[in-house]
């Protein structure tokens, strides 16, 4: 009696796989599911790597079926399952992959692992969206697992961008690094992508300027303009890399090359200038920087970028001034002389900067999209209380009081 009771314990376990095969032919997924899960949880067919492989089908065409149709019964059955069946079909590949020792079940696997990978992306991207970060890294550090069986390298490339997105988020350089670096190490030519890589090489960029590893960081810009080398952003990175290390003749050069690269588009173009501007800035040049940011000006004049960066540069000039003249002896009456002459060079700049602030604040107040209003209010804050300081140096008071009520709106 107890050797027949095994036999058909053993017997309806095997009906159990095949009649789940026959039932996700037949579209009969929550029998499918209901069957093959029976079978994945007995001693005498869960070490058959066919059960996995229909078990990760069956989780497969359950995915399928939210994504396709998502108002069948089907779909709002399985809607909150938990774990989420993309898991569970991974789980389910992995096991019979390891049972599987003849590749016998192979391109079935192949087919769920592809799948599969779709899903945990758009896990992590909604993870994202939702600020679970660390939950998005998990997501997306398996959908790069699988794609590197599986050989889908423009999904791997935008998980990698999806996780460095979520490093980011974290704070982590170390993981920001796991993720990015991959990206520049060939040319990326998917679409989904490549608009994304300067933003991959500035993230980068500063990490390694923040761990002074000048190695790194030459390699890095080495890399983008041989990869992209019709990208004028990769000729404006080595400019600032070439700034960073002091060398402004190298650097003037690559913002030449990365002009000739930039095309008519009057918006890009601007913006360009204002870039090459802050790198001449950087590398001392501050005759050049006035001229691109005046050139970005005369391309478009109602922009925030150019004026408050102008009033900025102009305003530190003043700033320049004012420290000499305050170091000069007062009661030496050849330095007093100097003092009140730089006092008033720094005056003249100070006057200056006032109308580049005004400007750039007169945009800011004419945005009327909710989404630009919130995406400037830092640099609305920004703008405030540098014409707020200028006027208070200058001790234009009557001036200050229209901005102190401004600012008020930041208080608390």
């Amino acid at each position: 009696m107890a050797f027949a009771a095994l036999a058909w314990s053993i017997s309806a376990q095997t009906l159990n796989v095949q009649g789940a095969i026959e039932s996700l032919r037949r579209g009969y997924l929550s029998k499918a599911k209901d069957q093959i899960d029976a079978a994945s949880t007995d001693a005498n067919t869960s070490t058959d790597a066919k059960t996995w492989c229909y078990k990760g089908l069956i989780y497969t065409q359950i995915g399928l079926e939210l994504q396709n149709n998502p108002k069948s019964k089907y779909a709002k059955q399985y809607a909150d399952m938990q774990p989420a069946w993309f898991i569970t079909a991974y789980e389910s590949a992995q096991k019979c992959q390891e049972l599987d020792s003849k590749g016998e079940f192979a391109e079935q696997i192949k087919g769920v692992y592809k799948f599969v990978a779709e899903a945990y992306y758009s896990a992590g991207v909604k993870c994202y969206d939702a600020q679970e970060f660390a939950e998005g890294v998990k997501m997306a550090d398996v959908c790069i697992k699988i794609c590197n069986v599986t050989g889908e390298n423009s999904l791997k490339s935008i998980a990698n961008y999806m996780g460095g997105m979520c490093a980011r988020a974290l704070h982590d350089n170390d993981l920001l690094l796991k993720y990015y670096q991959p990206l520049t190490r060939t040319a990326q030519k998917d679409t989904n992508i490549i608009d994304k890589m300067p933003g991959v090489f500035n993230s980068l960029f500063g990490i390694y300027v923040g761990k002074k590893d000048t190695v790194e960081l030459m390699k890095l810009v080495t890399r983008y303009t041989k990869n992209y080398p019709n990208d004028y952003n990769s000729y404006l990175l080595q400019a600032r890399a070439e700034a960073w290390r002091g060398n402004s003749e190298k650097a003037k050069q690559m913002v030449g090359q990365a002009l000739d690269k930039v095309g008519n588009n009057p918006d890009v173009k601007a913006s360009f200038l204002c870039q090459a501007a802050s790198i001449l800035e950087v590398s001392g040049d501050l005759k050049g920087a006035e001229e691109q940011y005046q050139a970005s000006l005369k391309i478009k004049p109602q922009q925030y970028e150019a004026n408050y960066k102008i009033g900025i540069m102009i305003f530190n000039q003043g700033v320049d001034k004012k420290d000499e003249a305050a170091k000069k002896d007062v009661d030496n009456d050849a330095e007093y002389e100097q003092s009140l002459v730089l006092t008033k060079e720094s005056n003249v700049f100070f006057d200056q900067s006032i109308q580049y602030f005004r400007n750039a604040l007169t945009y800011l107040e004419s945005l009327t999209d909710e989404n630009e209003i919130a995406m400037n209010r830092k640099n609305l804050y920004d703008c405030l209380k540098s014409l707020a300081h200028v006027f208070t140096i200058l001790e234009r008071y009557d001036d200050l009081k229209p901005i102190k009520e401004k600012l008020k709106q930041f208080e608390g």
